[in-house]
This record gives C-alpha cells, structure tokens and sequence, in this order.
C-alpha cells in the first residue's frame, strides 16, 4: 500500500512542478516554430503581410501599420510573446491584413502552397518523426 501511496505522491510532484514547466518550454518551443516558418513562409511585397503575423495568449482583430521585409522584427515580437506564455494557456498564431486569406490559398507565385496549412503540415512531420503520435 505504502508503494501506491508513493507512486500517487510522485505523480503529484510531477503535475504540480515539472509538468507546467515542461510543457511550457514545449508551447515555447513550438509556438516559436510555427511562427518563424510562417512568418519567413509570408510573400513579400511591401512587407505588411509579413509583418502582420501576430502570436500571444489572445487575438486582435486588427492590422498593425508596421512593414517587415525580412521578418526579423516580426520573429522577435512573437519570442518575446512566447516567453511570456503561460503553461496550457492558448497561444495564437494570427494575420490581420485583409488579403492573407487570398495569400495563404497560394495567390502569390512566391508562396503558390500558402503558408500557414505548409507550416502545420511541416511541423506535425517533425513531431511524428520524434516520436510524438497525434490521436484525432
């Protein structure tokens, strides 16, 4: 009995220490991920769409008025909104600009196969191939 009670104690250890932390660095982690490779996946024209990508805990329902070429400053942005993330709190990958929607069905012949729907592809790829098995 005392070897249950041990075992139940552990799991609690675990649940209240370790696993917040360990899933927070992994939400850090992908969240991270995904942003950067849709970020640098983003058409560039002016800059806008690219700059527009957004990440952290909640959404806004409107466009920044900021331009991003490269991508850098946009990536940053998210790192910074990816340290704050809490464990198991959502975080949010999302583009305002009104025209993402016709980017993202492969409008530009720089990106004919979208952004984001390539990223999650890519990334649940590398997740299988870690080990990590989804269950719909």
């Amino acid at each position: 009995m005392s070897d249950i009670v041990g075992f139940v104690a552990s799991l609690r250890g675990v649940r209240d220490r370790e696993l917040p932390d360990i899933v927070q660095e992994w939400q850090r982690r992908i969240g991270l991920a995904a942003l950067t490779s849709v970020v640098l996946k983003t058409p560039v024209d002016t800059g806008r769409a690219r700059a527009n990508w957004q990440a952290g805990p909640t959404t806004s329902e409107s466009p920044l008025d900021v331009l991003d070429k490269l991508g850098g400053d946009t990536v940053e942005r998210g790192r910074a909104a990816a340290s704050n993330q809490r464990p198991f709190q959502p975080f949010y990958i999302f583009n305002n600009v009104e025209y993402i929607g016709y980017l993202e069905e492969g409008s530009s012949e720089q990106a004919p196969q979208g952004m984001a729907a390539l990223t999650v592809r890519e990334l649940e790829s590398r997740l299988l191939a870690a080990g990590l098995r989804f269950s719909p």
